[in-house]
């Protein structure tokens, strides 16, 4: 009788088929006859895992299709399940697709049309951008080309490179012949010695010879010989797809600019390199910018139109203002305003305008004439924005006084200034005063940072800072403070400036301090690199996008820290040390979806800003919409807790008798090496084998003495080596965790962000508006604020652009689970008496799971 197992006519992990990509195939599968001879033989094929060349498909028993190309041989392997009367039957199969394309080249091999006009030369002192052409049927596969020339492999004209992507750029050096001292070095021309004889051309009109007075006079036509040399420049470049290398030599002609003159007699014709059109004459390059800025009307004004000049010895430019613009609008210059047209400048004084902006567009033609006055030219089209007689204007926004913060508020503060002058930039800075502690200007006028945190009043930590006002209230100092501080707004043309002083009172709620907790991972040095690389990579976190890039708080965040609590009254660390005794343990946790939410202005529908996150799944944590969770559970103990168990630390320095029993032995060289018992020593012989010596007795061979030595042992202290307990992890009588049953019950606690949040609101008071302003903030369709979740800020972005940042890192595929985050102990930016950022490690008790 014939089974299921008997389906596949090949062995498990068979080697189907080799196909050549591009080519349509129908491969029947190796399925047994007899099975698909039954009537109605009802064969279902289906593939339960890995993946079938791409192109192909399952089609009856046969796999049909193109397979698409690939950048290299690639073996694809796959399991397929064969189903019939329900019996199942899988076999794993490959299939290798091969055919990877050469890369083939589209530019002809020799003499690159590299000058203007499909020319086979290049002039020196020209800039040069040409592409090389090629192309690879794989790059629909993903493939890329690079283009590269190998050492030993020729080299480019001086002043040229080639890029990976094909293209020849820069600008041509000239190659000097001799120096320019030299001259046209014909007979006596130069001084004895100092350059070669008779390195001249000679003239072609019969007259042969550099002799003094030997022809008559006037016959004598000087031929002026180049005094730079033109060279051929022969290179090989190599196509690299990844996989392989494709070659192909060029050359390019460099020819000095004093070649083609007219007096040059020594151009050989016919080579098919040269017309009758050559010209050492350049097109002038426009260097100048076409927006030429703003100026101010009932001004001096001067301004400098500039080509590239490389040959201002052989020819000269001119600059005339055309008619016409490039669009068909007349070419108009600002009133007042003249051309030299030697030197491209524009200068004058732009007499009074209305309080308008005008724009001003002309075009100059530069226009440059060789020796032969052979004229070539370039024509660029300018705007420049007139500023009416005009005061700029700047008046305050924000009011004086700027309300009342929380001390550890992180600020959206923001100054803001207004200018009658259109499309101008504003600049603040800070006169006098100082801002609350931790708060700075930038600027653009935001107040960036977090204010932090103080003292109370009865605490010696109380920081008293300058500029500070403090209020009192019933003879009781508050720590409500208020800020004075003076800025300075100005526009960047530097026309009007002024000031304003601002108020910023500081206030802690109910007379108490607030401190945030966070949770951040400590990654190892190569991960660090990694984060930070994605974290500050443009691509992903667009700077036009960000929100306060330049606010710690804000912008981009680097360090994949969550807000795990928000506005606990500040107290001192054993307040902190007790709650994190229970319910608390170390913990890897899992980073999920990546999502946004917007921060509005509170009692408003004003978008401020907008995040992009990442929620932290913590798998202890309930689910469903039973939200409710116990703090612990009590099973029957197997093994009973002693009342006298402690945690023993067998570290040296925990020891509380250092110093046992031991013996002092002479060395070779009269020196003494003292060895204590435990309760044996050491002794390393000369073989370096280390021996255990029993302390009783002690007899010792010398090495040229037959006699053993008795040596004497040293009386250490009556007490026996003692250890300390280790303290962090010892369950101390105080602590409720264990009841008086605990011998016979096991009470664990469950460690989850829920019960880790009850430990910590048991401290003390907690204050709502700590919450971060995008949890305070009712979310679109919803109808309550999104309140405290278990979030790691990626970015914040300006209003309507997070969805972006959100594409492009599913665009790069940014997988942030492949950083470790586990967490084992809090970080919190302050406790009381202290503003500094504290941290509390988890303890390891083993009631806490």
């Amino acid at each position: 009788m014939t089974s299921i197992n008997d389906f596949w006519t090949k062995p498990n992990n068979t080697q189907l088929i080799s196909l050549v990509e591009r080519i349509t195939v129908e491969l029947p599968l190796p399925i047994s006859p007899l099975f698909l001879s039954l009537e109605n033989n009802n064969v279902s094929l289906t593939l339960i895992q890995g993946s079938l060349p791409r192109g192909l498909r399952i089609n009856d028993d046969k796999l049909v299709g193109t397979p698409y190309e690939v950048v290299q041989d690639t073996e694809y392997k796959f399991v397929l399940r064969a189903s019939q009367y329900g019996m199942v039957s899988d076999r794993t199969f490959t299939i290798v697709v091969t055919g990877p394309d050469d890369p083939v080249w589209v530019t002809p091999e020799g003499l690159l049309e590299i000058g203007s006009n499909k020319a086979l030369y290049v002039l020196d002192n020209v800039p040069v951008d040409f592409q090389l052409l090629a192309y690879d049927p794989d790059t629909i596969a993903g493939d890329n080309l690079e283009f590269y020339i190998e050492n030993d492999q020729g080299e480019l004209p001086p002043g040229l490179r080639l890029t990976n992507d094909g293209r020849i750029v820069g600008i041509v050096e000239p190659i000097l012949a001799l120096e320019k001292a030299a001259a046209s070095g014909n007979f006596d021309i130069n001084n004895y010695g100092s350059f070669p004889y008779d390195f001249g051309i000679r003239p072609d009109n019969g007259y042969d010879t550099f002799a003094f007075d030997v022809p008559t006079y006037d016959l004598f036509f000087p031929t002026s010989p180049p005094k730079k040399l033109n060279r051929y420049y022969q290179f090989i470049v190599n196509i690299s797809d990844g996989d392989t290398i494709v070659q192909r030599t060029f050359k390019i002609y460099v020819v000095g600019d004093d070649f083609l003159t007219a007096d040059n007699t020594i151009m050989q014709s016919g080579t098919g390199i040269f017309t009758a059109d050559v010209t050492n004459n350049r097109t002038p390059i426009w260097i100048t910018p076409k927006n030429l800025g703003v100026k101010r009307a009932n001004n001096f004004v001067t301004i400098f139109l500039d080509v590239i000049d490389v040959n201002e010895f052989t020819s000269y430019v001119n600059y005339t203002l055309q008619e016409t613009n490039d669009d068909g609008s007349p070419s108009v210059l600002p009133p007042n305003l003249k051309l030299d047209q030697s030197n491209g400048e524009l200068a004058g004084q732009i007499p009074y305008q209305p309080s308008i902006t005008v724009i001003y567009k002309f075009t100059i033609r530069a226009t440059r004439y060789g020796l032969n006055l052979e004229p070539v030219y370039k024509d660029k089209t300018f705007e420049l924005k007139v500023l009416g007689e005009l005061d700029s204007v700047l008046q305050w926004i924000t009011p004086a006084n700027l309300g009342t913060v929380d001390s550890n508020y992180i600020s959206t503060l923001y100054l803001k200034a207004s200018s009658t002058v259109e499309n101008t930039y504003l600049f603040y800075t800070l006169e006098s005063g100082s801002l609350p502690p931790g708060l700075k200007l930038n600027f653009n006028g935001e107040i960036i940072g977090k204010i932090i945190n103080f003292g109370t009043p009865t605490n010696p930590g109380l920081t008293v800072f300058d500029n500070a006002t403090t209020f009192l209230d019933n003879n009781d100092t508050t720590i409500d403070r208020e800020y004075k501080f003076t800025v300075k707004v100005r526009d960047h043309y530097g026309f009007s400036a002024i000031t304003r002083e601002f108020t910023v009172k500081v206030t802690d709620p109910d007379k108490k301090l607030y401190s945030n907790i966070y949770f951040k991972p400590f990654l190892n040095e190569v991960k660090r690199k990694q984060l930070f690389d994605i974290m500050s990579d443009n691509r992903l976190f667009t700077s036009e996008l960000i929100y306060r890039p330049n606010d710690p708080e804000f912008g981009v965040q680097k360090n994949l820290q969550m807000l795990l609590y928000a506005g606990i009254e500040a107290k001192e660390s054993y307040y902190y040390v007790q709650a994190l005794s229970k319910n608390h343990k170390r913990k890897k946790y899992k980073l999920g979806k990546i999502k946004t939410a917007t921060a509005k202005e509170p009692k408003t529908n004003n978008v401020i800003y907008e995040v992009v996150y990442i929620e932290v799944i913590d798998p202890a944590e309930p689910t469903g919409k039973n939200k409710y969770t116990r703090t612990n559970f009590t099973n029957l103990n197997k093994d009973k807790r002693l009342v006298n168990e402690a945690s023993i630390n067998l570290e040296n320095d925990s020891a509380e008798h250092q110093q046992p029993s031991g013996i002092t032995f002479s060395t070779r060289n009269n020196g003494e090496v003292n060895n204590y018992f435990y309760p044996y020593f050491l002794v390393e012989s000369r073989t370096g084998e280390q021996l255990n010596v029993s302390i009783n007795p002690i007899n010792i061979g010398l090495r040229n003495n037959t006699d053993a030595k008795i040596y004497n042992i040293i009386i250490g202290t009556p007490e026996s080596y003692r250890f300390r307990p280790t303290p962090i992890n010892t369950v101390k009588i105080d602590s409720d965790a264990i009841s008086v049953d605990g011998d016979v019950k096991d009470k664990k606690y469950i460690s989850n962000f829920t019960n880790m949040r009850k430990r910590i609101k048991q401290i003390g008071s907690t204050e709502n508006n700590y919450l971060p302003l995008w949890m305070r903030t009712i979310q679109d369709g919803d109808i309550v604020p999104l309140g405290l979740i278990n979030a790691i800020p990626l970015c914040y972005c300006i209003p309507g652009k997070s969805q972006q940042v959100v594409l492009n890192l599913l665009f790069y595929n940014i997988n942030f689970n492949e950083f470790n985050y586990e967490i084992d102990r809090y970080i919190i930016d302050g406790i009381a008496g202290n503003s500094q950022q504290k941290y509390f490690v988890f303890h390891d008790y083993d009631y806490n799971i």
